[in-house]
């Protein structure tokens, strides 16, 4: 029995009936031109991206340039300076300076609308203090709160003006007890 090829690769390449044939379409030649398009899509972007970064370099490094111009060279030796003065005032004072009771009298007592400006201590133990309050009802309240801490032997409100902006600049003298001043042992 022989059978003929001819007829075979005939019958398996003819459509069934009533079906339309579709011509062949190679699928590696459809993926090959889907995938040149996509990495000429992602170059154009990756090129998008880049000019975009560049430009946002070339304005960083402009303006870095022109602060650079803007610096001026007093400028900065003054801020040498006042680190050189710092630096000094640290290796002076590193080891020497014990804290005194006395800020602790000042965190405990001063109203947060009072500012304390300046004190100035003098030999017969009187505390003279300047600064600031909002207005004259804290100006009062600071004054009851050293008359009634038991720290204070007495306290004199020896000035105060009425500022142009509204607030209260005053002058107190306070005399503390001498433990309040004396160096805590560490």
């Amino acid at each position: 029995m022989a059978i003929d090829i001819s007829t075979i690769q005939r019958a398996t390449a003819a459509p069934a009936p009533g079906r339309a044939t579709a011509p062949a379409r190679p699928v590696a030649l459809i993926v090959g031109i889907v995938l040149v398009l996509l990495l000429a899509a992602l170059t154009g972007i990756l090129m998008f991206v880049r000019s975009r970064a560049q430009r946002e370099a070339e304005q960083v490094a402009s303006s870095i340039k022109a602060l650079d111009e803007a610096r001026k060279p007093t400028d900065e030796a003054k801020i040498l300076a006042f680190d050189t003065q710092l630096k000094t005032l640290a290796r002076l004072l590193n080891g020497h300076i014990r804290p005194i009771r006395l800020f602790d009298f000042f965190e405990t007592t001063t109203l947060s609308e009072a500012v304390l400006k300046n004190f100035v201590w003098s030999s017969d133990g009187r505390l003279t203090l300047t600064g600031d309050v909002s207005n004259y009802n804290a100006l009062g309240r600071q004054l009851l709160v050293y008359a009634q801490d038991a720290r204070v032997l007495n306290v004199e409100l020896t000035g105060f003006t009425l500022e142009s902006a509204g607030g209260v600049s005053f002058t107190m003298a306070l005399t503390l007890k001498p433990d309040v001043v004396r160096a805590v042992t560490p």
